[in-house]
């Protein structure tokens, strides 16, 4: 992660560990329990402090089984999914994590973290070259939140659904989701988000089969909407994962091709002195 990213997880840290002081003080054994998860998730993209993640991690999970606290159980484990992700190459056992934080929170009647998992699942199941399943899973993520009203986790399903759909060549799925996706974050003000649902729109315009030619306008487009998009995670102190890094390869490659590397950086350069409404209209002419 970059260095801001990090500086906001220091700075969750610390909070936590004020949280369990407090907690320690008045002897709340939830709000302890509570407090040790979230200072061992604001540690998980830290690589100095890792394995005290985990830790810290596998301490609350012990601690909110005790206590019989199947939500917040749930929500550890999925927590302690994305630790192993990091850090394990053992695939199946971070996915029996995902999977069985959705069943502990659905079961404790907690829809929301249940489709919270459910993303997380679909991620690593595109990950892992299952991006069938992973379309299945964030389907479901959508609709709960949609049902919940939760702007902002609609945004993420819906960039997550518009890339699995790139990567499977279903352009006119992914044009849909993408639109959709950009209306919502933008309302939600969603900055990270935007930036995404920007480039996944920027991907269909790259990459779906249309009989460009190198001056057309649409790859031309693609190219000003990644210029653009770099700058914006700049500004955002955000870098691409796997799902959204695998898809930048793919166009800039692609754009490459057709446009040639110096006009292809033009372009990009083009796009950087975009502002948002601006990025925002020519995505919405894919």
């Amino acid at each position: 992660m970059l260095n801001g990213v990090l500086t906001q997880r220091k700075a969750s840290y610390v909070a936590a560990e004020r949280a369990l002081n407090h907690f320690r003080a008045i002897g709340d054994t939830l709000g302890i329990a509570e407090a040790q998860s979230w200072r061992g998730s604001a540690l998980i993209f830290d690589p100095e402090r890792s394995d005290e993640a985990g830790a810290l991690l596998r301490e609350a999970l012990a601690q909110a089984q005790t206590l019989g606290l199947p939500k917040l159980k749930a929500g550890i484990l999925g927590q302690l999914a994305s630790w192993e992700g990091m850090n394990s190459n053992d695939i199946g056992a971070t996915r029996a994590r995902y999977s069985e934080a959705m069943a502990l929170a659905r079961s404790a009647g907690d829809e929301r973290s249940a489709a919270v998992q459910a993303g997380n699942l679909a991620e690593d199941e595109f990950k892992t070259g299952d991006p069938e399943t992973a379309v299945r899973l964030a389907g479901d993520m959508l609709e709960t939140h949609r049902e919940l009203k939760a702007p902002r986790h609609m945004a993420v399903a819906l960039s997550n659904l518009a890339a699995y759909f790139v990567a499977l060549e279903r352009y006119d799925e992914a044009r849909v989701r993408g639109r959709e996706g950009l209306a919502v974050s933008r309302d939600a003000q969603a900055g990270v988000w935007t930036a995404f649902l920007l480039q996944h729109l920027a991907a269909v315009a790259a990459l779906e089969p249309a009989g460009n030619s190198p001056a057309d306008d649409t790859w031309r487009r693609a190219a000003r909407l990644m210029g653009y998009v770099d700058k914006r995670l700049g500004e955002l102190e955000v870098i691409r994962e796997y799902t959204e890094q695998q898809e930048y390869d793919k166009m800039t490659l692609a754009l490459r091709e057709a446009l040639g590397a110096g006009e292809l950086a033009r372009l990009m350069q083009e796009g950087v002195g975009w502002n948002e409404d601006q990025a925002y209209a020519e995505a919405m002419l894919v």
